[in-house]
């Protein structure tokens, strides 16, 4: 068990203060959030259709709350896949996007 100095727990303390208030000072507005978002890329050469969701994932932001537009995020997500993959997607239903996206990547 370690012991660290007042000073050290204050320094952190203020750091950790100083962090947070610079994330959310320099925090992307909803709007610009939404335009990240809409330009991600389509799915390239040798690119797993989960690497591509991971990158979508990245650009959602704590302003979009994927719980209530998981249609949207899974319809936008298959959008950027090629044609013939989302025409066999098309014919399955998915109750997660965990799902829709493990399923791309066998299909692919």
């Amino acid at each position: 068990m370690s012991i660290v100095p007042k000073e050290e727990e204050e320094e952190d303390k203020c750091y950790n203060m100083l962090k947070k208030a610079l994330f959310q000072f320099y925090a992307p507005t909803p709007f610009e959030a939404f335009q990240k978002f809409m330009r991600t890329q389509v799915l390239e050469a040798g690119q797993k259709p989960l690497d591509l969701f991971a990158t979508l994932w990245l650009t959602v932001t704590e302003a979009v709350n994927v719980n209530e537009h998981q249609w949207f995020v899974g319809m936008f997500f298959m959008s950027l896949l090629p044609p013939q993959t989302r025409s066999i997607m098309l014919g399955q239903k998915f109750m997660r996007l965990e799902e829709l996206t493990a399923y791309a990547d066998t299909v692919s």
